[in-house]
């Protein structure tokens, strides 16, 4: 019988050496950090794509920059600025505004899943535009102001990932009360609706949905 020789035993360590190397490396990158969250009591982060949906007319996120302060090992406080732009005809509205919360953390780590309670206003301003069609051709006959608002209590539950090198990603999904209100600059019928039309946008009912993927560091 023929021996295999050395060359016969590296054929196959040679094969499976970038897939060793790659699942080390793979490790390495999405290890969570193994400190306590007291090493790392500070997370600041954006969220940056949530809003987007506003464009076309659906709001149910917002952009934000958030900043969370662990108290101990499972308490923490939280605090967001938070912007919403709704943009559709008959409308185009901006809401800037914050809210401020508490986390509790399941885990003592930094990583780990959270229950959350938020409160918080916006509030902001926009246009609206009323079309009337002439000729086969439309044009805006009036374009009141818009005065648009909410105050929101949500509650939320989520899932914070930290990486050891302080890189934190953090999504949540809740829901809550927060009604919108929207005043017209106008008097007429025509302003009331675009009025009524643009609450019905930014929210239709009194339930307010509470998202966040964000995106930060801890330390």
């Amino acid at each position: 019988m023929r021996g295999t020789g050395a060359s016969g035993l590296l054929r196959p360590m040679k094969r499976t050496a970038p897939f060793a190397a790659f699942a080390l490396l793979t490790f390495s990158l999405l290890r969570p950090a193994p400190a306590a969250a007291q090493e790392r009591p500070n997370v600041v982060s954006v969220t940056p794509l949530n809003g987007l949906l506003g464009l076309a007319r659906f709001n149910v996120g917002a952009w934000g920059v958030h900043y969370e302060r662990r108290l101990g090992a499972h308490l923490g406080v939280v605090a967001e600025a938070t912007w919403v732009h709704v943009h559709g005809p008959p409308m185009h509205v901006w809401l800037f505004g914050g809210t401020v919360g508490a986390r509790w953390h399941f885990l003592p780590t930094p990583s780990g899943p959270f229950v959350g309670l938020h409160a918080g206003y916006r509030t902001g301003y926009g246009r609206g535009a009323t079309t009337v069609t002439v000729n086969g051709a439309a044009r805006a006959v009036e374009e009141p102001s818009l005065t648009p608002s909410q105050l929101q209590v949500v509650a939320n539950v989520g899932y914070r990932w930290v990486h050891a090198s302080g890189l934190a990603v953090t999504g949540r999904l809740g829901a809550g009360w927060g009604p919108f209100t929207t005043t017209a600059g106008g008097a007429s019928a025509e302003s009331a609706q675009i009025a009524q039309e643009t609450n019905d946008a930014l929210g239709f009912t009194s339930v307010a949905v509470d998202t966040e993927l964000s995106v930060g560091y801890a330390f």
